[in-house]
Protein backbone atom coordinates (compact mmCIF):
# COMPACT_ATOMS: atom_id res chain seq x y z
CA UNK A 1 0.00 0.00 0.00
CA UNK A 2 3.07 2.52 0.71
CA UNK A 3 4.61 1.97 -2.05
CA UNK A 4 1.63 2.62 -4.76
CA UNK A 5 1.20 5.61 -2.52
CA UNK A 6 4.72 6.48 -3.20
CA UNK A 7 4.03 5.75 -7.24
CA UNK A 8 1.30 7.88 -7.33
CA UNK A 9 2.78 10.79 -5.54
CA UNK A 10 5.68 10.33 -7.83
CA UNK A 11 3.43 10.73 -11.07
CA UNK A 12 1.76 13.70 -9.58
CA UNK A 13 5.19 15.26 -9.21
CA UNK A 14 6.33 14.40 -12.56
CA UNK A 15 2.96 16.18 -14.04
CA UNK A 16 3.37 19.31 -11.61
CA UNK A 17 6.93 19.24 -13.27
CA UNK A 18 6.75 18.38 -17.14
CA UNK A 19 2.96 19.13 -18.02
CA UNK A 20 3.80 20.66 -20.88
CA UNK A 21 5.54 17.38 -22.41
CA UNK A 22 2.63 15.50 -21.32
CA UNK A 23 0.61 17.55 -23.05
CA UNK A 24 2.52 17.13 -26.00
CA UNK A 25 2.33 13.29 -25.43
CA UNK A 26 -1.02 12.70 -25.35
CA UNK A 27 -2.30 14.95 -28.43
CA UNK A 28 -0.60 12.94 -30.99
CA UNK A 29 0.92 16.11 -32.90
CA UNK A 30 1.01 19.79 -32.73
CA UNK A 31 -0.35 22.98 -34.01
CA UNK A 32 -0.09 22.43 -37.87
CA UNK A 33 1.26 25.98 -38.25
CA UNK A 34 4.39 25.75 -36.04
CA UNK A 35 7.36 24.72 -37.96
CA UNK A 36 8.18 21.02 -36.13
CA UNK A 37 11.66 20.99 -33.97
CA UNK A 38 12.79 24.89 -34.71
CA UNK A 39 12.78 27.42 -32.02
CA UNK A 40 13.83 31.14 -32.18
CA UNK A 41 15.14 32.43 -29.48
CA UNK A 42 15.72 36.78 -28.62
CA UNK A 43 18.91 37.29 -26.98
CA UNK A 44 19.21 40.00 -24.70
CA UNK A 45 21.15 42.87 -26.46
CA UNK A 46 24.99 42.66 -25.63
CA UNK A 47 24.73 38.88 -24.84
CA UNK A 48 28.14 37.43 -26.15
CA UNK A 49 28.36 34.75 -28.99
CA UNK A 50 29.66 32.78 -26.51
CA UNK A 51 26.91 32.72 -24.18
CA UNK A 52 24.75 32.28 -27.03
CA UNK A 53 26.57 28.96 -27.90
CA UNK A 54 26.20 27.73 -24.19
CA UNK A 55 22.66 28.67 -24.11
CA UNK A 56 21.93 26.62 -27.49
CA UNK A 57 24.29 23.61 -26.29
CA UNK A 58 22.44 23.28 -23.16
CA UNK A 59 18.95 22.67 -25.07
CA UNK A 60 21.24 20.13 -27.26
CA UNK A 61 20.17 22.38 -29.78
CA UNK A 62 22.14 23.44 -33.44
CA UNK A 63 21.69 26.67 -34.84
CA UNK A 64 20.10 26.37 -38.67
CA UNK A 65 20.61 30.74 -39.21
CA UNK A 66 21.12 33.92 -37.16
CA UNK A 67 20.16 37.88 -37.37
CA UNK A 68 22.67 38.72 -35.29
CA UNK A 69 21.03 42.60 -36.16
CA UNK A 70 18.43 42.04 -33.99
CA UNK A 71 20.22 39.40 -31.89
CA UNK A 72 18.45 36.25 -32.88
CA UNK A 73 19.18 32.51 -33.50
CA UNK A 74 16.76 30.10 -34.76
CA UNK A 75 17.33 26.76 -33.75
CA UNK A 76 16.49 22.99 -34.62
CA UNK A 77 15.84 20.74 -31.50
CA UNK A 78 14.62 17.08 -31.79
CA UNK A 79 10.62 17.23 -32.61
CA UNK A 80 8.96 16.59 -30.00
CA UNK A 81 11.30 18.27 -27.68
CA UNK A 82 10.02 21.93 -28.39
CA UNK A 83 8.19 22.20 -25.09
CA UNK A 84 10.90 21.41 -22.94
CA UNK A 85 13.70 22.97 -24.42
CA UNK A 86 11.32 26.19 -24.25
CA UNK A 87 11.07 25.49 -20.25
CA UNK A 88 14.70 25.33 -20.16
CA UNK A 89 14.78 28.77 -22.45
CA UNK A 90 12.78 30.75 -19.94
CA UNK A 91 14.79 29.52 -17.24
CA UNK A 92 17.96 31.20 -19.02
CA UNK A 93 18.99 34.70 -17.67
CA UNK A 94 20.37 36.12 -21.07
CA UNK A 95 16.70 34.62 -23.47
CA UNK A 96 14.33 37.96 -23.72
CA UNK A 97 12.40 35.68 -25.36
CA UNK A 98 11.72 32.68 -26.64
CA UNK A 99 9.44 30.50 -28.96
CA UNK A 100 8.56 27.83 -31.71
CA UNK A 101 8.92 29.24 -35.24
CA UNK A 102 5.61 29.98 -36.76
CA UNK A 103 4.79 28.60 -40.56
CA UNK A 104 3.80 31.56 -43.04
CA UNK A 105 2.39 32.04 -46.24
CA UNK A 106 0.59 34.23 -48.94
CA UNK A 107 -2.38 36.48 -47.99
CA UNK A 108 -3.23 35.67 -51.14
CA UNK A 109 -6.68 33.19 -51.62
CA UNK A 110 -6.03 30.05 -53.44
CA UNK A 111 -6.71 30.22 -57.26
CA UNK A 112 -9.69 27.86 -58.26
CA UNK A 113 -8.70 24.83 -59.84
CA UNK A 114 -11.22 24.66 -62.54
CA UNK A 115 -9.42 23.35 -65.56
CA UNK A 116 -11.53 24.85 -67.90
CA UNK A 117 -11.18 28.44 -65.90
CA UNK A 118 -8.57 29.55 -68.22
CA UNK A 119 -11.14 29.44 -71.17
CA UNK A 120 -13.48 31.87 -69.36
CA UNK A 121 -12.48 34.99 -70.78
CA UNK A 122 -15.61 36.89 -69.06
CA UNK A 123 -14.25 35.87 -65.66
CA UNK A 124 -11.02 38.15 -65.49
CA UNK A 125 -13.20 41.00 -67.94
CA UNK A 126 -15.32 41.43 -64.78
CA UNK A 127 -12.48 40.73 -62.03
CA UNK A 128 -14.47 37.75 -60.70
CA UNK A 129 -11.38 36.55 -59.49
CA UNK A 130 -10.54 39.57 -57.30
CA UNK A 131 -14.15 39.68 -56.08
CA UNK A 132 -13.98 36.44 -54.63
CA UNK A 133 -11.16 36.80 -52.06
CA UNK A 134 -13.62 39.15 -50.52
CA UNK A 135 -16.48 36.49 -50.20
CA UNK A 136 -15.20 34.59 -47.84
CA UNK A 137 -17.51 31.07 -47.10
CA UNK A 138 -20.48 33.03 -48.62
CA UNK A 139 -24.51 32.62 -47.21
CA UNK A 140 -25.93 30.33 -50.01
CA UNK A 141 -27.95 33.11 -51.66
CA UNK A 142 -30.36 31.70 -53.85
CA UNK A 143 -30.26 32.65 -57.03
CA UNK A 144 -33.72 31.71 -58.88
CA UNK A 145 -33.16 31.08 -62.85
CA UNK A 146 -36.66 30.96 -64.98
CA UNK A 147 -35.68 29.56 -68.16
CA UNK A 148 -36.26 26.59 -70.19
CA UNK A 149 -35.45 24.13 -67.43
CA UNK A 150 -31.81 22.34 -66.11
CA UNK A 151 -29.71 19.21 -66.44
CA UNK A 152 -29.76 18.25 -62.53
CA UNK A 153 -27.50 15.60 -63.32
CA UNK A 154 -24.77 17.77 -64.40
CA UNK A 155 -21.43 17.53 -62.47
CA UNK A 156 -20.32 21.32 -62.33
CA UNK A 157 -24.28 21.81 -60.78
CA UNK A 158 -23.45 18.91 -57.99
CA UNK A 159 -24.87 20.67 -54.60
CA UNK A 160 -25.84 23.94 -56.45
CA UNK A 161 -29.58 23.02 -56.94
CA UNK A 162 -31.90 24.27 -53.90
CA UNK A 163 -35.23 22.88 -56.39
CA UNK A 164 -35.88 22.42 -59.68
CA UNK A 165 -39.60 22.70 -60.13
CA UNK A 166 -41.92 23.22 -63.41
CA UNK A 167 -44.36 25.89 -64.25
CA UNK A 168 -48.04 25.08 -64.65
CA UNK A 169 -48.94 23.40 -68.29
CA UNK A 170 -44.93 22.97 -69.00
CA UNK A 171 -43.77 19.41 -69.42
CA UNK A 172 -40.79 18.01 -68.09
CA UNK A 173 -37.70 18.38 -70.36
CA UNK A 174 -38.18 16.15 -73.46
CA UNK A 175 -35.41 13.66 -74.95
CA UNK A 176 -34.43 16.48 -77.27
CA UNK A 177 -30.76 17.78 -76.03
CA UNK A 178 -31.86 21.21 -77.00
CA UNK A 179 -34.33 21.20 -74.41
CA UNK A 180 -32.67 22.65 -70.93
CA UNK A 181 -29.52 22.87 -72.95
CA UNK A 182 -30.20 27.06 -72.49
CA UNK A 183 -30.78 26.63 -68.76
CA UNK A 184 -28.30 24.53 -67.96
CA UNK A 185 -25.78 27.27 -69.18
CA UNK A 186 -27.40 29.92 -67.66
CA UNK A 187 -27.27 28.41 -64.43
CA UNK A 188 -23.44 27.43 -64.80
CA UNK A 189 -22.71 30.78 -65.80
CA UNK A 190 -24.46 32.57 -62.82
CA UNK A 191 -23.09 30.07 -59.93
CA UNK A 192 -21.74 27.22 -61.19
CA UNK A 193 -19.98 24.70 -58.65
CA UNK A 194 -15.97 26.15 -58.53
CA UNK A 195 -12.60 24.61 -57.13
CA UNK A 196 -14.13 21.32 -57.58
CA UNK A 197 -11.26 20.51 -60.30
CA UNK A 198 -13.90 19.84 -63.11
CA UNK A 199 -15.13 22.29 -65.40
CA UNK A 200 -15.89 25.49 -65.14
CA UNK A 201 -16.06 28.03 -62.35
CA UNK A 202 -19.38 30.38 -61.53
CA UNK A 203 -19.28 34.21 -61.37
CA UNK A 204 -20.82 33.85 -57.50
CA UNK A 205 -19.15 30.32 -56.48
CA UNK A 206 -20.86 30.36 -52.97
CA UNK A 207 -24.84 31.24 -54.45
CA UNK A 208 -27.10 28.65 -55.23
CA UNK A 209 -29.83 27.82 -57.59
CA UNK A 210 -33.38 27.72 -58.06
CA UNK A 211 -34.43 26.52 -61.39
CA UNK A 212 -37.62 26.92 -62.72
CA UNK A 213 -38.86 25.93 -66.03
CA UNK A 214 -41.06 27.67 -67.32
CA UNK A 215 -40.94 27.13 -71.48
CA UNK A 216 -39.69 25.12 -73.68
CA UNK A 217 -38.39 26.44 -77.28
CA UNK A 218 -38.26 22.58 -78.35
CA UNK A 219 -41.77 21.79 -77.31
CA UNK A 220 -43.12 25.08 -77.93
CA UNK A 221 -44.75 25.55 -74.41
CA UNK A 222 -44.33 28.47 -72.22
CA UNK A 223 -45.86 32.01 -71.75
CA UNK A 224 -46.32 35.36 -69.94
CA UNK A 225 -48.79 33.84 -67.47
CA UNK A 226 -45.67 30.41 -66.65
CA UNK A 227 -43.29 33.36 -66.63
CA UNK A 228 -45.16 35.73 -64.36
CA UNK A 229 -45.98 32.16 -62.15
CA UNK A 230 -42.15 31.33 -62.10
CA UNK A 231 -41.35 34.92 -60.85
CA UNK A 232 -43.91 34.70 -58.07
CA UNK A 233 -42.60 30.94 -57.06
CA UNK A 234 -38.79 32.01 -57.08
CA UNK A 235 -40.07 35.65 -55.01
CA UNK A 236 -41.96 33.31 -52.45
CA UNK A 237 -39.62 30.62 -51.60
CA UNK A 238 -36.01 32.48 -51.20
CA UNK A 239 -34.95 34.13 -54.07
CA UNK A 240 -33.09 37.00 -53.58
CA UNK A 241 -32.05 37.47 -57.35
CA UNK A 242 -34.13 36.52 -60.32
CA UNK A 243 -32.46 35.80 -63.70
CA UNK A 244 -34.65 36.04 -66.48
CA UNK A 245 -32.84 35.51 -69.75
CA UNK A 246 -36.12 35.50 -71.93
CA UNK A 247 -38.65 37.83 -73.53
CA UNK A 248 -41.18 37.71 -76.50
CA UNK A 249 -41.04 34.95 -78.96
CA UNK A 250 -42.11 37.39 -81.86
CA UNK A 251 -40.93 41.14 -82.19
CA UNK A 252 -44.10 43.25 -80.85
CA UNK A 253 -44.93 44.97 -77.72
CA UNK A 254 -48.26 43.14 -76.93
CA UNK A 255 -49.57 45.60 -74.26
CA UNK A 256 -52.69 44.17 -73.06
CA UNK A 257 -50.23 41.10 -71.84
CA UNK A 258 -47.76 43.41 -70.27
CA UNK A 259 -49.39 44.43 -67.07
CA UNK A 260 -50.05 40.79 -66.09
CA UNK A 261 -46.19 40.10 -66.21
CA UNK A 262 -45.25 43.38 -65.11
CA UNK A 263 -47.33 42.52 -61.84
CA UNK A 264 -45.33 39.63 -61.28
CA UNK A 265 -42.41 41.60 -61.23
CA UNK A 266 -43.91 44.06 -58.61
CA UNK A 267 -44.61 41.35 -56.58
CA UNK A 268 -41.21 40.37 -56.60
CA UNK A 269 -39.95 43.71 -56.57
CA UNK A 270 -41.82 44.41 -53.25
CA UNK A 271 -40.10 41.25 -51.49
CA UNK A 272 -36.91 42.80 -51.53
CA UNK A 273 -36.05 40.38 -54.88
CA UNK A 274 -33.01 42.23 -57.81
CA UNK A 275 -34.89 41.49 -61.15
CA UNK A 276 -31.78 40.77 -63.55
CA UNK A 277 -33.20 40.00 -67.36
CA UNK A 278 -31.77 40.07 -70.89
CA UNK A 279 -32.08 43.16 -73.35
CA UNK A 280 -32.74 41.07 -75.99
CA UNK A 281 -31.14 39.68 -79.79
CA UNK A 282 -32.71 41.94 -82.17
CA UNK A 283 -30.70 44.73 -82.32
CA UNK A 284 -33.59 46.75 -81.32
CA UNK A 285 -33.48 50.22 -79.08
CA UNK A 286 -36.74 51.08 -78.29
CA UNK A 287 -37.66 48.66 -74.75
CA UNK A 288 -40.32 46.52 -76.01
CA UNK A 289 -40.94 43.45 -74.65
CA UNK A 290 -41.13 41.69 -71.37
CA UNK A 291 -39.70 41.77 -68.57
CA UNK A 292 -36.53 43.47 -70.10
CA UNK A 293 -38.72 46.87 -70.20
CA UNK A 294 -39.87 47.40 -67.02
CA UNK A 295 -38.42 50.39 -65.03
CA UNK A 296 -37.83 47.20 -62.05
CA UNK A 297 -36.04 45.18 -64.35
CA UNK A 298 -32.29 45.28 -64.59
CA UNK A 299 -31.60 45.05 -68.42
CA UNK A 300 -28.15 43.57 -69.37
CA UNK A 301 -26.69 44.33 -72.68
CA UNK A 302 -24.00 42.02 -74.35
CA UNK A 303 -20.23 42.86 -74.77
CA UNK A 304 -17.31 40.87 -77.02
CA UNK A 305 -14.23 40.03 -75.18
CA UNK A 306 -12.47 43.21 -76.57
CA UNK A 307 -15.50 45.51 -74.83
CA UNK A 308 -17.45 46.82 -77.45
CA UNK A 309 -21.23 46.37 -77.80
CA UNK A 310 -22.30 42.51 -79.34
CA UNK A 311 -23.30 43.98 -83.19
CA UNK A 312 -26.72 41.74 -81.73
CA UNK A 313 -27.29 42.78 -78.51
CA UNK A 314 -30.17 45.93 -78.17
CA UNK A 315 -29.26 49.08 -76.50
CA UNK A 316 -31.09 52.24 -75.37
CA UNK A 317 -31.36 54.58 -72.43
CA UNK A 318 -33.72 51.88 -70.61
CA UNK A 319 -30.66 49.32 -70.24
CA UNK A 320 -29.14 49.66 -67.26
CA UNK A 321 -25.59 47.94 -67.90
CA UNK A 322 -23.47 45.88 -70.16
CA UNK A 323 -21.46 42.69 -69.46
CA UNK A 324 -20.03 40.10 -71.88
CA UNK A 325 -22.28 38.18 -74.01
CA UNK A 326 -20.10 36.57 -76.56
CA UNK A 327 -18.18 33.33 -76.32
CA UNK A 328 -19.40 32.75 -72.87
CA UNK A 329 -17.51 29.08 -71.89
CA UNK A 330 -20.61 26.76 -69.14
CA UNK A 331 -22.27 23.83 -69.05
CA UNK A 332 -24.92 22.08 -71.18
CA UNK A 333 -27.24 19.78 -71.17
CA UNK A 334 -25.84 16.03 -70.94
CA UNK A 335 -22.81 16.84 -69.11
CA UNK A 336 -20.71 18.99 -71.42
CA UNK A 337 -19.92 22.43 -71.73
CA UNK A 338 -20.27 24.89 -75.00
CA UNK A 339 -19.26 28.38 -75.59
CA UNK A 340 -22.62 30.43 -76.52
CA UNK A 341 -23.74 34.36 -77.21
CA UNK A 342 -26.17 36.71 -76.20
CA UNK A 343 -27.63 38.76 -74.16
CA UNK A 344 -29.29 35.31 -72.40
CA UNK A 345 -25.03 34.72 -71.45
CA UNK A 346 -24.84 38.28 -70.02
CA UNK A 347 -27.80 38.53 -67.69
CA UNK A 348 -26.40 35.73 -65.71
CA UNK A 349 -23.02 37.06 -65.27
CA UNK A 350 -24.86 40.13 -63.76
CA UNK A 351 -27.25 38.24 -61.53
CA UNK A 352 -23.98 36.28 -60.28
CA UNK A 353 -22.46 39.90 -58.97
CA UNK A 354 -25.61 40.84 -57.36
CA UNK A 355 -25.39 37.66 -55.59
CA UNK A 356 -21.52 38.61 -54.85
CA UNK A 357 -22.99 41.46 -53.35
CA UNK A 358 -24.91 39.80 -50.84
CA UNK A 359 -22.70 36.72 -49.93
CA UNK A 360 -20.09 39.18 -49.40
CA UNK A 361 -22.28 41.24 -47.00
CA UNK A 362 -21.66 44.50 -48.52
CA UNK A 363 -25.18 44.82 -49.30
CA UNK A 364 -28.18 42.85 -47.46
CA UNK A 365 -31.32 44.83 -49.57
CA UNK A 366 -32.20 44.67 -53.16
CA UNK A 367 -31.82 48.30 -52.86
CA UNK A 368 -28.04 48.91 -52.30
CA UNK A 369 -27.48 45.78 -54.25
CA UNK A 370 -29.71 47.79 -57.61
CA UNK A 371 -27.58 51.05 -56.73
CA UNK A 372 -24.18 49.67 -55.95
CA UNK A 373 -24.40 47.43 -58.89
CA UNK A 374 -24.54 50.80 -61.14
CA UNK A 375 -22.27 53.18 -58.82
CA UNK A 376 -19.58 50.54 -58.87
CA UNK A 377 -19.52 49.95 -62.92
CA UNK A 378 -16.76 50.84 -64.96
CA UNK A 379 -17.33 53.08 -67.71
CA UNK A 380 -16.52 53.15 -71.16
CA UNK A 381 -16.85 55.96 -73.67
CA UNK A 382 -17.21 54.01 -76.19
CA UNK A 383 -20.40 52.56 -74.72
CA UNK A 384 -21.92 55.76 -73.38
CA UNK A 385 -24.04 56.29 -76.87
CA UNK A 386 -25.57 52.84 -76.23
CA UNK A 387 -27.10 52.97 -72.90
CA UNK A 388 -26.17 55.65 -69.69
CA UNK A 389 -22.36 56.22 -68.91
CA UNK A 390 -21.43 52.94 -71.07
CA UNK A 391 -21.53 50.75 -67.38
CA UNK A 392 -19.72 47.80 -67.37
CA UNK A 393 -20.49 45.58 -64.59
CA UNK A 394 -17.23 45.30 -62.21
CA UNK A 395 -17.74 41.92 -59.73
CA UNK A 396 -14.69 43.62 -57.46
CA UNK A 397 -15.68 46.70 -57.19
CA UNK A 398 -19.36 45.44 -56.38
CA UNK A 399 -18.47 43.40 -53.75
CA UNK A 400 -15.90 45.31 -52.09
CA UNK A 401 -15.14 48.72 -50.83
CA UNK A 402 -11.75 48.88 -50.71
CA UNK A 403 -11.79 49.55 -54.55
CA UNK A 404 -7.29 49.45 -54.20
CA UNK A 405 -7.86 45.63 -54.47
CA UNK A 406 -9.47 46.09 -58.42
CA UNK A 407 -6.65 46.15 -61.03
CA UNK A 408 -7.24 48.99 -63.01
Amino acid sequence: MRKLLRLTIAVVLLLALFPATFVAAQSGGQDPGLVPGQLVIAFRPGTSLQQQDAVISRIGGTVVFGIPEIDVAVVRVAPGQEASALQQLRRERVVQHAAQDVRIGSAQVPGPNDPLLSQQWYVDFVQARQAWQMVGPGRGTIIAVVDDGIDVSHPDLQGKIVDFVIAPGISPLAANPSDGRHGTHVAGTAAAATNNGIGVAGICPTCRILAIRAYSDFLGQGSVSTAAWSIVYAANHGARVINMSFGFQKPGDFPDIKPIGDRALAYAARRGVVLVAAAGNDRLTYPRGFPQSSPLVISVAALTPAGSKADFSRWGRWVAIGAPGVQVLAPVRGGGYAPLDGTSMASPIVAGVVGLMFESGICSTASCAQTRLLTSATTHPGLNRYWPAGRIVNACRAATNEWWRCAN
